[in-house]
């Protein structure tokens, strides 16, 4: 008789490059899967709880391997977690908790100084952009005749 219960795992990722339990993303958006120990047929979204966004795109690639697409709602803590006894096994065996994978949602924020409190006509400046946290984003900034630039429309970060 089947009295083992079945575990299950999480991982999260940015495309193909893994989050860490503990780590921190930059990416909005992010692929989730869940593992499954043994063969499930009542695993479903609402088994997950979640902090910080919402989960969509729930599937399944198999019956143990279950992928679904989480999106932050707020810069900051982010987790998720399959608590005890959500789905069964064959035997009807409850599953034991996933533990709380979490994360931190941050984005980079550039600060832009210059060298300058007017700038005559032809005249030049050093703008200074400084990115926190660091981050290897392109950063494009294109100043229109007026003097002025405007986020998404003369550059963007």
């Amino acid at each position: 008789m089947d009295t083992t219960p079945p575990t299950v795992g999480v991982t999260v990722k940015k495309g193909n490059v893994a989050v860490l339990n503990g780590g921190s993303t930059n990416s909005l958006t992010l692929n989730v899967t869940f593992t499954t120990s043994e063969a499930t047929t009542d695993f479903v979204v609402g088994d997950v709880s979640v902090t910080g966004g919402t989960l969509s795109n729930f599937t399944s690639s198999s019956s143990t391997v279950y992928t679904a697409t989480f999106t932050s709602t707020a810069i900051g803590s982010n987790s998720v977690e399959v608590s005890s006894d959500k789905f069964t096994d064959a035997a009807g065996n409850g599953n034991i908790s996933s533990g709380i994978f979490n994360w931190i949602y941050s984005v980079s924020v550039a600060t832009l100084t210059v060298d300058k409190v007017s700038i005559p006509e032809n005249g030049t400046a050093i703008i200074t952009a400084s990115i926190t946290p660091l981050s290897v984003q392109d950063i494009t900034i294109t100043f229109t005749t007026s003097g002025t630039a405007t986020k998404n429309v003369d550059y963007t970060l």
